[in-house]
């Protein structure tokens, strides 16, 4: 490294140990969030729920997604007996929020082998929704989900959606 370089290095890690010790990195990204109205959170729970069979109850709380403040609309169930694949389970989800006018954002996906969460913003409302499947306890320890033989019907889906306004 040359000496140019060394100085460049110290000067950037002593401005970013400064916004690190007073918290202004950490608390850039953080928003302070509150619920959407009581009944629109209730008619986005029984839309959604009807479309994946999954009834869904809804509460207020604490959302469980990084760098929130606040409280959220927190809507939740879980179901068996859905025979339904996953990705079609995922589409039917997302195409009710695009007719509903949500349109999807990338600020909280994830995706694994049987589960996904996704975004969808209007003005300023979010909803963030998680997706997963799974066998049965047990049933399939040992074993990579693709070679599960344990019937659709008797694996165990849970969704959660979490809806605010920032």
């Amino acid at each position: 490294m040359l000496k140019g370089d060394s100085l460049l290095l110290a000067a950037a890690l002593s401005i970013l140990s400064g916004a690190l010790a007073n918290g202004s990195i950490a608390n850039a990204a953080a928003q302070n969030v509150t619920p959407l109205p009581s009944d629109e959170c209730s008619a986005i729970a029984r839309t959604i729920g009807d479309v994946v069979g999954i009834a869904l109850k809804t509460t207020v709380g604490t959302p469980d997604l990084p760098d929130l403040h606040g409280t959220a609309c927190l809507m939740s169930g879980s179901a068996t007996g859905l025979t339904m694949e996953f990705d079609n389970a995922r589409k039917k989800l997302e195409a009710s929020l695009l007719r509903a006018a949500w349109t999807a954002v990338i600020d909280f996906d994830a995706d694994g082998p049987a589960s996904t969460q996704k975004g969808f913003a209007k003005a300023s409302q979010r909803v963030v929704y998680a997706l997963s499947t799974e066998p049965p306890h047990r049933a399939c320890a040992n074993v990579p989900i693709v070679d599960c033989k344990v019937p659709r019907r008797r694996w165990v889906w849970t969704l959660k959606l979490t809806a605010f306004v920032k």
